[in-house]
């Protein structure tokens, strides 16, 4: 997604989904991480998010890797949604799910993967797959947006993501690293080919 279709799809969603979407967009973590999130995982007053577990088939696992376990910086913009959320939500206490359903447990991540359906229809996003509803391409996006404002820093855009190795984060991200090397190019030749022309010497 763009980040114009993404900043658009957050106003269209849900509005009880809404923070459970931002944070896998803007946290760019795993969809089990968010679900494994309880409300002492989020440090309001030093805006960060603690990721410490996963939900798995319902149950609470570890995160999928040992790098998985992570702390992200909470912007602006996903502290005054995860406050909204804690406003309307039922289960408020340390102990609680952040994204809890009306039983206290975690999101019914199927429900989840229908909430955003209708907005990727109005955004023109398609899935390629038939089967896709779009939640891990949150996480995707997040990842092509970090890997495009640090400049193609694969090293940073591992670390935003929680992959194990950056030959993960090169195999995911290799369509926009032909784009930059493109891009890279199409500046050498500039710099080559195009130099402005000198002015003729005159002489008295």
């Amino acid at each position: 997604m763009t980040e114009t279709q993404l900043n658009a799809l957050f106003g269209l969603v849900p509005i009880h989904y809404k923070a459970f979407f931002m944070t896998l967009a803007i946290a760019g973590i795993r969809t089990g991480e968010a679900l494994g999130l309880k409300w002492a995982d989020v440090d309001f007053a030093e805006r960060e998010i603690h990721v410490r577990r996963a939900i798995y088939r319902g149950k609470e696992t570890t995160p999928k890797t040992v790098s998985s376990k992570r702390s992200r910086p909470m912007v602006e913009k996903l502290h005054r949604a995860l406050l909204n959320h804690r406003a309307i939500s039922a289960y408020t206490t340390q102990a609680d799910y952040v994204f809890a359903s009306s039983t206290g447990r975690p999101f019914n991540p199927d429900q989840l993967r229908e909430a955003p359906r209708d907005a990727h229809g109005k955004l023109g996003v398609q899935m390629d797959q038939k089967h896709a509803y779009g939640m891990h391409l949150l996480r995707h996006t997040s990842g092509s947006v970090a890997y495009k404002h640090t400049g193609g820093d694969v090293k940073a855009t591992q670390e935003w993501l929680g992959h194990s190795s950056s030959r993960i984060t090169l195999d995911t991200y290799t369509h926009l690293m032909k784009d930059a090397q493109r891009d890279t190019a199409r500046t050498w030749e500039k710099a080559v080919f195009e130099q402005p022309q000198a002015p003729a010497s005159t002489m008295n």
